[in-house]
């Protein structure tokens, strides 16, 4: 009996270290999870290039309802040009390109691709900032520079205009004052033509 106490006690005391370490496994998911929610970015978490975690800046971002609908997404699905996949890959800098929605609409991106080995397996963390909002004022500011750049254009020309127009017109008001006086002669009025 004392055998069966000892071994009875031997495996509670296991089981209160797996529940503990259990424990702390879920608290450290669980910061894991804060930290990708804490962050501006929208962030992909895949495992063998399959989707296997995402924030909920990205769920937002690229439409998804929840998690389980993004999971089994392929990392090469999210790319509108496939050789940006390569540049990232390679490079350790982010990259501009055009990412895909759920709806399979394109938006102006900044991805960056962090490669870990978690057990043995290739984790890749994608970070992604939408552009659409910048790409949109930069147009915009272009826009209001070349409008900007043409109004002075057509002030310049303008002004160009107003002078031999004032000219002419300080002669002809000339020639209608001679006139008027009764005094305009032909070479008074040959010199105002001129």
């Amino acid at each position: 009996h004392t055998l069966i106490s000892e071994i009875n006690y031997k495996l509670e005391s296991k089981n209160k270290q797996l529940l503990q370490t259990q424990q702390e496994l879920e608290n450290e998911i669980s910061k894991i999870e804060l930290l990708l929610d804490a962050t501006m970015d929208s962030m992909f978490v895949f495992e063998d290039n399959t989707c296997i975690n995402i924030n909920n800046n990205a769920l937002e971002l690229f439409l998804y309802e929840d998690k389980n609908s993004v999971l089994e997404i392929k990392f090469t699905d999210l790319f509108k040009n496939n050789s940006d996949i390569s540049l990232l890959s390679k490079y350790n800098k982010p990259l501009e390109t055009y990412l895909f929605k759920k709806d399979k609409t394109s938006f102006p991106a900044l991805v960056k691709l962090k490669n870990i080995l978690v057990n043995e397996k290739e984790t890749k963390i994608l970070s992604v900032v939408d552009l659409t909002e910048l790409k949109s004022k930069e147009k915009l500011l272009t826009q209001q520079t070349k409008m900007a750049a043409m109004g002075e254009m057509l002030g310049n020309i303008a002004h160009q205009w107003r002078q031999p127009l004032s000219t002419i017109s300080t002669a002809a008001s000339g020639i209608k004052v001679i006139k008027e006086f009764d005094v305009l002669t032909d070479e008074a009025l040959e010199e105002s033509l001129d």
